[in-house]
């Protein structure tokens, strides 16, 4: 791409330079409200996916996945949602709702770009864009107010579907030689370039669309699909790592449930001696930034508690920068579902590493405060840098849909360990001999200190690895 003299070359995702080319602006929901992302805009007969949105160019595509896995996650659940674009219909599209203070979208937005290419909104995208790829900081009440949107508490903003950015204006007489197109600039009739459309580029009337992920192709059998909707599983409610409300359903059945979930709620744990001193390896000021992790999904196959052996891995996360692996068995006789994530923060920017761990580990420890689904947090010595336990009842909503969904308590533990930039999140949660009480399904929880230790074991192990 040749540039005017003197004018540095932009990034692949930039528009043109100048002001006929610069960005359109991104729209802005009114305060106290956000935008909310659909996955897609409908089903087909088949049970797929069906979107009539641009393609992502494919420069776009890895730093706005980037953004959109590393938003904030109000709500999480310990369950996957099914893969609707999958031959085996597996389970491995994520329960997470994100924020980044504008928009509220959930964690298939990424996954589907990822995997398939399958785009997201146009607003959302242009939204990225003009934040240059950068997650902003998010403030508590805006995580709030994407937990409401997100439970169906609070209506969110008109989307802005039939948004359009206004077009950068075309030149006259036509692009100069060997100047692309700026993303979104519609093509006037009589000045198509030769070749393809440029991806991104508004059809001129009559034009015959480019190749692109509109209606990603049917596998063979696809028209056996039944129709999967986006609430099929009711676990995406379930457990809150960034707000403190959920949907009214759940929490009238946690309210009316076992002590578990209430009455001692103001227990404090005391302080526990240092789990493991030979762990302790204080990073000093000029550690150099850790940009890579090895496959733990894989190699703390051997570590882990009795409990856990023997059930399948499913690998969330299997970008080098960060690992995301979960644990997980929910029958009518016990649960147990241990999560482990190791996240090296350096993402979105490398310079910003160690101290967006910090603030991970801050919020961390406020989330673990929370007495909704805490009895009480600890701090620890001897790992890492610093670190801390709390001790975690967590609910799993399941069901095929919400009026059939029950309830099932797990407990245990949450160690968060931080090390230089690196951040370990474990929790450890199970539960064994349940019993249905109408829509809740309680147990015995695992002891406290059991988790605890257990899950210090892992991080010890993961802490071993790095540099």
């Amino acid at each position: 791409m040749s540039q005017p003299p003197g004018m540095p070359p932009p990034p692949p995702w930039s528009p043109q330079p100048g002001p006929a080319f610069g960005p359109a602006p991104a729209p802005v929901p009114p305060p106290g409200t956000l935008f909310q992302a659909k996955p897609y805009d409908s089903t087909g007969p088949d049970g797929r996916p069906v979107v009539d949105r641009p393609p992502v160019p494919d420069a776009l595509r890895d730093p706005l996945v980037r953004y959109l896995e590393s938003a904030p996650v109000v709500l999480a659940a310990h369950s996957y949602d099914t893969d609707l674009l999958a031959d085996d219909r597996r389970a491995a599209v994520p329960l997470t709702f994100h924020t980044d203070g504008t928009w509220v979208w959930q964690g298939s937005v990424a996954y589907y770009l990822k995997t398939y290419g399958l785009p997201p909104e146009p607003a959302l995208v242009a939204h990225v864009q003009a934040a240059g790829f950068q997650v902003p900081k998010v403030s508590d009440e805006a995580q709030n107010i994407a937990v409401r949107i997100s439970t169906g508490q609070q209506e969110a903003a008109q989307p802005p579907s039939a948004f359009t950015p206004p077009a950068p204006a075309f030149p006259p007489g036509g692009m100069p030689p060997g100047v692309g197109m700026p993303p979104g600039a519609a093509i006037p009739p009589g000045a198509m370039p030769p070749g393809p459309v440029p991806p991104g580029a508004a059809m001129p009337p009559g034009a015959v669309p480019p190749p692109g992920m509109v209606h990603p192709p049917s596998p063979a059998g696809g028209g056996k699909r039944a129709a999967v909707g986006i609430i099929s599983v009711i676990a995406a409610i379930a457990v809150l790592l960034g707000g403190k409300a959920i949907s009214g359903a759940v929490r009238k059945e946690v309210r009316g449930g076992s002590s578990s979930s209430s009455g001692d709620t103001n227990v404090s744990v005391p302080d526990a001696p240092s789990l493991n001193p030979s762990a302790s390896a204080s990073a000093s000021p000029q550690a150099a930034v850790v940009t890579s992790l090895p496959d733990y999904c894989k190699g703390l196959r051997n570590s882990l508690p009795a409990k856990v052996r023997g059930i399948r891995v499913d690998t969330i996360t299997s970008d080098a920068d960060r690992r995301s692996c979960q644990w997980k068995r929910l029958t009518a006789v016990n649960g147990r579902n241990l999560d482990v994530v190791v996240n090296t923060n350096a993402t979105v920017n490398p310079k910003n590493a160690l101290e967006d761990a910090k603030e991970e580990f801050g919020r961390a420890w406020e989330h673990a405060g929370d007495p909704e689904f805490h009895k009480g947090r600890e701090r620890l010595t001897g790992l890492g840098d610093e670190a801390f336990a709390s001790h975690q009842v967590s609910p799993i909503t399941y069901g095929p849909d919400e009026a059939r969904a029950k309830t099932y308590w797990l407990g245990g533990a949450q160690v968060f360990v931080r090390k230089g930039n690196v951040t370990i999140d474990i929790t450890w949660t199970a539960a064994d001999a349940y019993r249905t009480r109408g829509k809740l399904v309680q147990g015995t929880n695992l002891p406290y200190k059991t988790a605890k230790k257990q899950a210090a074991d892992i991080a010890t192990k993961i802490l071993a690895t790095l540099k």
